[in-house]
């Protein structure tokens, strides 16, 4: 049943070296293609496993049988192959799939072929065992479908040498992977050539399997050990796709050269498209060819509702016309935050110096004031006038016609305030009904033309009540003036608050001056 004869060995050495390739792959699942790789060194150790049978067994059907299992993985490598060269030159997890739907067609008739053989004799028209010194070997005369078959699968595996060289000359940084990817396929593809040959000295021998044996060492000292598959190295330009921020590459005059994803969304292009593109008209306000080897350009640029922060830099910063790398960062969301942050910090510091209900000053704000002004007395010998009032009857306004009518009354009170008051005067509300004025460079008759001013305005005019009515207020005004000379400077928010409860006093609804000199 079985023979044993060193025509088994070739193929049991290339399944024993292929095996130790695919030990190497273990641990890399992140690598683009890793799992097509993989594929193609099983498929391709099977199929070297499957000749070293086909050589042991002696009965016809039995060698018949192995042909065709060993014929199913001949079919497979270039497809594995083609697979990925496509996914790892795109830098995805996986392939294309309508891709290799496409390409499977040819190896998937060929494989239904083999296995109905006997009925058409289409990819074996005729096999046969002949005795080579004891030994039976087997040879084969192809069918009509054989050469389809070859010219397909050479094509299938030039196109993906083709397309994984074109890859690696993109990032390699050396000459050799590049030269191995290349070599690895013709090293299989001259096995196969020289086996189906005339030259062939031994016809029932497949040296195939030699040829797959040479290819895989070359890629592996050629391609394997020259980080093809190192992590970080893949992940470099996977990383670059994923990346949010946008990312393009330009010539110093504008030209763009490449760009990732993220990229392409934002200016709305195709990759396709990407060459006839320049950056200057994309982005007018740019300054990109004011980069110098000594700086990196930052701006922000405004993309439909988004902002954009711009990075530039030169590739090549000794280069006198180097190519530019720009990172467009969305700080959108930060401009609406920082801005939100600003309207929230303005609110707070105006809610700190202002009064809530009238929008005036509050104590804090004009107390501050009062002592400035004070100290400018002091220093300059200027003039300073203080007026304080307060509402008379308020009390009453409340517990009759509600708080919130006496609200109204306040806030209508500050309106008179400040259309009464110049520019440089100081309007606040001290507290409940009380509120003061303070006017610098102000005498006593200025500061008593003004409060008799506003003692009238706030007489004359009208709050309407909850039930529609009108209401009117009266105000008692103390005023307090000071000026170098005066007597007890410090104290003068306190003299204005005698004047102010002398007015009271007198009889309500009137202004009152008091004595500092």
């Amino acid at each position: 049943m079985l023979q044993l004869s060193l025509w088994s060995l070739p193929s049991l050495l290339t399944a024993a070296v292929l095996l130790a390739v695919l030990w190497k792959l273990r641990g890399a699942d992140a690598v683009p293609g890793i799992y097509a790789l993989r594929g193609l060194v099983v498929a391709a150790a099977l199929w070297a496993l499957a000749e070293s049978l086909e050589t042991m067994l002696r009965p016809m059907d039995s060698r018949v049988l192995m042909a065709k299992l060993r014929m199913v993985l001949v079919c497979l490598v270039p497809l594995a192959w083609f697979a990925f060269a496509l996914t790892y030159s795109q830098q995805r997890v996986r392939a294309n799939r309508l891709a290799l739907n496409l390409a499977a067609i040819v190896p998937l008739a060929t494989v239904l072929i083999t296995f109905s053989n006997e009925a058409h004799g289409l990819l074996w028209a005729q096999m046969s065992l002949i005795d080579v010194g004891g030994y039976l070997g087997m040879t084969v005369e192809h069918g009509a479908w054989f050469p389809v078959h070859v010219v397909y699968s050479s094509a299938l595996v030039l196109i993906a040498t083709t397309i994984l060289a074109f890859a690696l000359s993109q990032s390699a940084e050396s000459s050799t992977p590049i030269i191995a990817v290349i070599a690895a396929p013709l090293c299989g593809a001259g096995a196969t050539a020289f086996a189906l040959s005339p030259l062939n000295p031994f016809p029932w021998f497949d040296y195939s399997t030699v040829g797959l044996a040479l290819a895989s060492v070359i890629l592996y000292t050629g391609v394997l050990r020259y980080g093809l598959l190192n992590r970080s190295r893949i992940r470099r330009d996977r990383v670059l796709e994923a990346l949010h921020d946008g990312v393009l590459v330009a010539r110093s005059s504008g030209e763009l050269l490449d760009g990732n994803a993220a990229a392409l969304r934002i200016f709305g292009l195709e990759r396709s498209a990407l060459a006839q593109q320049n950056i200057n008209e994309l982005v007018p306000s740019l300054p990109l060819l004011r980069i110098n080897e000594r700086s990196r350009s930052i701006v922000e640029i405004t993309r439909g509702t988004h902002a954009f922060e711009v990075r530039a830099s030169m590739l090549d910063p000794h280069g006198p016309a180097s190519d530019v790398a720009l990172v467009f960062r969305d700080v959108t969301r930060r401009r609406v935050d920082d801005q939100q942050r600003r309207e929230t910090q303005k609110e707070l510091e105006t809610l700190a110096l202002t009064d809530a209900l009238t929008k005036l000053h509050n104590r804090r704000v004009f107390m501050s004031r009062l002592t400035e002004e004070i100290g400018r007395v002091q220093r300059h010998g200027a003039t300073l006038s203080v007026l304080l009032f307060d509402l008379d009857h308020f009390k009453a306004v409340n517990d009759r016609y509600g708080h919130d009518t006496g609200d109204e009354v306040l806030k209508t009170v500050a309106r008179c305030l400040e259309q009464v008051k110049r520019v440089t005067d100081v309007a606040a509300r001290l507290g409940g009904e009380e509120f003061a004025l303070l006017l610098p460079e102000t005498g006593q008759p200025g500061a008593l033309q003004l409060a008799q001013r506003l003692r009238e305005k706030i007489a004359s005019s009208e709050t309407m009540t909850s039930s529609g009515l009108p209401l009117t207020v009266t105000a008692s005004i103390g005023v307090a003036t000071v000026n170098r000379n005066s007597r007890q400077i410090d104290d003068l928010l306190q003299h204005a608050d005698g004047a102010l409860y002398a007015a009271k006093d007198s009889g309500r609804n009137r202004v009152c001056i008091a004595n500092t000199v």
